[in-house]
């Protein structure tokens, strides 16, 4: 999204929802087009089997198609669950050698690591088409903008969203002409769990995806090496996410990194019982850790460049700078 006629290439390498909802389908693809770019629907993009959107051979088809293409974007129509089928079968060099970028979040987690560390591909954690661009009446600015800035390669400086949404409006209610904006509310602050200065490559996602390929040759360990850490994840058992937590100490995550930035979870009253598990885990007065950020499952939402160098300082001010690619 950073000059016009730029190409966006929409594949849905996980779940398959666009085919019920064309009117906000079709919302988004009219936005993207108003902005001077050309959005293009992958061959199988629309399709839904099941739990996921087609085969793998043919959602592995769509991303390939698109390399062979002069679309500069390959962005996620939704997450999903299963994104992670792909990656056996993905052209890596195919992917590096083609030089485009991918953007996405919560499944899709598993494939931007992946084309990022295999593919050495620009990979950005942020909206996909149909629950952010497709937005009525249109996408929320702040997102849009971080969006375009990373795409644009350039140094972000991050800042808390003044407002967040504060309701869910049922996208099959909207495909009978009920439309209306989103009420929205107050954001509240970032949260400094722990001061400090770190800085280095900043590699993530959600949480639960990222532990199914955590250790595999898609997500080694060692890219954790002095990184910065991120995660999200829309779980809303403490229980859970304590033992997801405990996953990541067990692989020996907080022992690698120099630095933690947490998404907000699905309600304060859970942020709250979190904090101490995350200190616990963590197991490091030395390192910063930064929570209640605005990524992943938010409106509006921060993207991330996946490896982008980046400058964190906790301490009575936050300052947050990623270099993009």
């Amino acid at each position: 999204f950073q000059r016009a006629g730029m190409k966006v290439g929409i594949v849905s390498p996980a779940a398959g929802v666009m085919g019920l909802f064309p009117n906000r389908v079709q919302r988004g693809m009219n936005w993207l087009s108003s902005q001077g770019w050309e959005p293009v629907l992958g061959e199988h993009a629309l399709k839904q089997q099941g739990y996921v959107s087609a085969s793998v051979a043919e959602r592995v088809a769509d991303i390939h198609s698109f390399l062979d293409s002069d679309a500069e974007v390959i962005l996620a129509s939704i997450g999903g669950y299963n994104s992670n089928q792909l990656l056996p079968y993905l052209d890596y060099d195919k992917i590096r050698e083609a030089g485009k970028k991918f953007c996405g979040y919560s499944d899709i987690t598993a494939l931007l690591l992946a084309v990022a560390i295999k593919g050495s591909s620009r990979c950005v954690y942020g909206p996909t088409f149909v629950p952010e661009i497709c937005e009525y009446p249109t996408p929320y600015g702040d997102t849009v903008n971080c969006l375009k800035q990373v795409l644009a390669g350039k140094t972000v400086v991050y800042s808390c969203p003044e407002q967040t949404v504060a309701e869910f409006i049922d996208w099959a209610d909207e495909e009978t002409g009920n439309c209306r904006e989103k009420k929205m509310q107050a954001n509240l602050p970032w949260k400094v769990l722990q001061e400090g200065n770190a800085s280095g490559p900043i590699w993530g996602g959600n949480l639960q995806t990222l532990l199914w390929i955590l250790g595999t040759e898609f997500f080694p360990l060692s890219v954790l090496d002095d990184a910065i850490f991120f995660f999200e994840d829309l779980e809303e058992n403490p229980a859970i996410l304590d033992a997801m937590l405990q996953s990541l100490r067990l692989r020996g995550v907080f022992d690698r990194i120099s630095g933690l930035i947490v998404g907000r979870f699905a309600s304060q009253a859970l942020a709250e019982q979190m904090y101490k598990k995350i200190l616990t885990v963590v197991d490091n007065p030395k390192t910063p850790i930064l929570c209640d950020v605005d990524i992943g499952h938010v409106n509006p939402m921060l993207s991330i460049p996946l490896g982008g160098q980046t400058i964190l300082r906790l301490g009575n001010d936050i300052y947050w700078e990623t270099r993009s690619f």
